[in-house]
């Protein structure tokens, strides 16, 4: 068998706000990409655990898969570890994602400890670059600019930006531009970060105007960000998450389409 050359691209999934739904597309996502035959891992970085509440509603009632997936190593155990990631450490998930959940215990005093202090923010680049066993990463974490939120910055290769039409996203999306220019500005931080993109997400089409709005100002204060895929209002994500389901498993077909589309248009801009 010949040994893959390429490492897999990360992508960090991030907004300077919370509850604009970055989780969500996070999740869809990664099953998205792993339903195009990419092999994909999934993260979660983020305090609230999301993620992980998601895969353990999705196995409570099957006992067994639901003691394995909380038996595999969390994200805070691999950081305080120190190594580099391997397959052994992901869980791989009936739907085909590699996940590494989180046991919510990655807060900021977290960072304090003396195994990470030296190098606290950068501390996931140190176990997750150069893996080799996947093509994607998809890492889930906070809506605040913290030291979990600059983890993510310094491992990722790719950030996308999930975002709603709504005028209180406006400065948490410029201020997260910015930190991302900074970044790649930076020789020391991640000179080779990309920005993949924003997508518009819950997007409900009776709200034209606003919707309009939106793209008028992401086209004059951050041209070119803009993704072509976006993703559709359903009243079914709520219940989607109470079962750890992806859009792929319910009965909401237009959003599993938008899902593929979006992870088809990242295939595309990962692999220019």
């Amino acid at each position: 068998m010949l040994k893959r050359t390429r490492k897999a691209k990360i992508i960090g999934v991030l907004h300077s706000k919370g509850g604009i739904g970055k989780s969500t597309v996070t999740f869809n996502l990664a099953e998205a990409l792993a339903r195009l035959g990419c092999e994909t891992g999934l993260i979660d970085f983020d305090r609230q655990g999301t993620q992980t509440e998601k895969f353990q509603n999705r196995y409570e009632k099957d006992k067994e898969r639901k003691e394995s997936f909380e038996a595999a190593p969390s994200i805070g155990d691999l950081l305080l570890a120190g190594k580099k990631l391997q397959k052994k450490d992901f869980y791989k998930a009936d739907n085909g994602v590699y996940v590494i959940g989180n046991s919510n215990e990655i807060n900021g005093d977290f960072f304090l400890r003396k195994e990470l202090s030296e190098n606290k923010y950068k501390a996931l680049k140190i176990i997750a670059s150069d893996i080799d066993f996947l093509d994607y990463i998809l890492i889930d974490t906070v809506g605040t600019q913290d030291v979990q939120f600059f983890n993510v910055l310094s491992a990722a290769d790719y950030i996308l930006i999930p975002t709603i039409c709504k005028s209180e996203s406006k400065v948490p999306l410029i201020e997260l531009i910015e930190t991302i220019k900074e970044y790649q500005q930076d020789k020391e931080k991640n000179p080779n970060l990309k920005l993949l993109g924003v997508v518009l997400n819950i997007i409900d089409k009776r709200h034209t105007s606003t919707n309009s709005d939106f793209e008028t100002f992401l086209a004059d204060v951050l041209p070119c960000t803009k993704l072509q895929t976006t993703i559709g209002v359903d009243n079914s994500f709520s219940r989607l998450h109470e079962l750890g389901l992806s859009v792929f498993d319910g009965s909401v077909l237009k959003r599993a389409e938008d899902y593929s589309n979006l992870a088809k248009e990242i295939k595309v801009k990962t692999n220019q």
